[in-house]
C-alpha cells in the first residue's frame, strides 16, 4: 500500500495501518515476539505491557532541550497530560510513547536516551529512516 500526502502532519504511516486493519482484520492474528528470556510470548496483550512499562518510568525526565552540533537545532521534548512530545524548531509537535526503557518512539522516529553516571539523561541518539544515531545532547 502506498500512501502519499504533503503536510508533515499528515502522517501516512498512522494511515496505512488504519486501512490495513479495517481490510485486513479478518487475516490478521498477534504476532509472537521473543521476550529477554528467549521466551515467545503473545502480543495480544502488549497493550497492557506497554501501560505497566510507562508506569514504572518517570517521563518528565525525558522533558528538556537537546541540541544536535551536527544539525545545530534544537529538539524539545514535553509532557501533557501523561503523554510525551517532541518538535524540531517549528515543526508540529509529534506525539512519543515508551518503546522500551530509554527508548520513545513516534511516527517514523526512535529516539535511544544516553545516561550519564549518575543516571541522568544526558542526550539521546534519533533514529528516523536513513538517518542513524544523529547525537543530540541534553541542554
Amino acid at each position: 500500500m502506498i500512501i502519499l500526502g504533503n503536510l508533515s502532519e499528515f502522517q501516512p504511516g498512522k494511515l496505512a495501518e488504519k486501512v490495513a486493519e479495517i481490510y485486513l482484520s479478518g487475516l490478521m492474528k498477534p504476532v509472537e515476539i521473543l521476550n529477554n528470556n528467549s521466551e515467545i510470548s503473545d502480543t495480544s496483550d502488549a497493550g497492557n505491557d506497554e501501560r505497566h512499562l510507562t508506569d514504572q518510568i518517570d517521563l518528565d525526565e525525558f522533558q528538556g532541550d537537546y541540541f544536535s552540533s551536527e544539525l545545530l537545532t534544537n529538539y524539545t521534548i514535553y509532557r501533557e497530560d501523561g503523554n510525551l512530545f517532541v518538535r524540531a524548531a517549528y515543526n508540529p509537535w509529534l506525539n512519543l510513547e515508551v518503546v522500551k526503557k530509554d527508548v520513545l518512539g513516534g511516527t517514523g522516529i526512535f529516539l535511544e536516551f544516553k545516561r550519564g553516571r549518575n543516571g541522568e539523561i544526558t542526550g539521546f541518539r534519533l533514529n528516523a529512516g536513513r538517518v542513524k544515531n544523529l547525537k543530540f545532547v541534553k541542554r
